[in-house]
């Protein structure tokens, strides 16, 4: 067998793409392009008139968790729809210069209508979206994962998305990858967005 070499971290690697791919995850979900489609495709439907009015963009809050290079390029793209952004980080060497709103976790779960997860995991730490952290949400966001899958307790997902406090979650990463999708409490749900990249 061959020795594989050390497996590391690479900073600058598909910071636009994975930006893209989130604005994208957004837009499905506050656009609700997930109901249109499953109205056509589905129940061979075409009543506009039948689906709720999409959020306009421009009264939604987003926040970031994680402002490095991928969060301050979805911060860039959001702000140029109207968005307004606000954003925690764990440390204090970030550039502020987007004209974003620096705050606590607490209040990103009390005023966000989008939250949106850019920051790195540490095995041993807890989620930062469990059971309790649902519970602080006011706004009933959406909830996009493109950073790890242990940053989000899936079957505390899977009952706030049941309950209503949250409206809907994309997700790139799931907690045990690959996944054993027939048995993952998320899959098949017409809010959620599951991609494989």
């Amino acid at each position: 067998t061959k020795k594989l070499g050390n497996v590391c971290a690479v900073g600058e690697y598909c910071t636009e793409e994975v930006a893209d791919h989130t604005l994208a995850l957004i837009l499905i979900l506050k656009q609700q392009l997930l109901d249109y489609h499953f109205q056509v495709q589905k129940d061979r439907s075409w009543a506009y008139d039948k689906i709720n009015t999409p959020a306009r963009l421009p009264a939604q809050v987003l926040g970031i968790i994680g402002f490095g290079r991928i969060g301050k390029a979805v911060a860039s793209r959001a702000k140029s729809l109207g968005i307004e952004i606000i954003f925690l980080i764990e440390d204090e060497h970030s550039d502020e210069t987007l004209d974003v709103k620096r705050v606590s976790l607490e209040n990103l779960f009390e005023t966000s209508n989008i939250a949106s997860l850019h920051c790195n995991a540490n095995p041993d730490s807890a989620p930062i979206f469990s059971r309790t952290s649902f519970n602080s949400l006011r706004k009933k966001p959406i909830l996009i994962n493109v950073a790890r899958g242990s940053l989000i307790d899936e079957c505390a997902l899977a009952d706030a998305l049941d309950s209503g406090i949250v409206q809907g979650a994309a997700l790139d990463v799931l907690n045990r990858e690959p996944s054993k999708l027939e048995e993952n409490c998320l899959v098949g749900r017409t809010n959620v967005v599951i991609t494989p990249i």
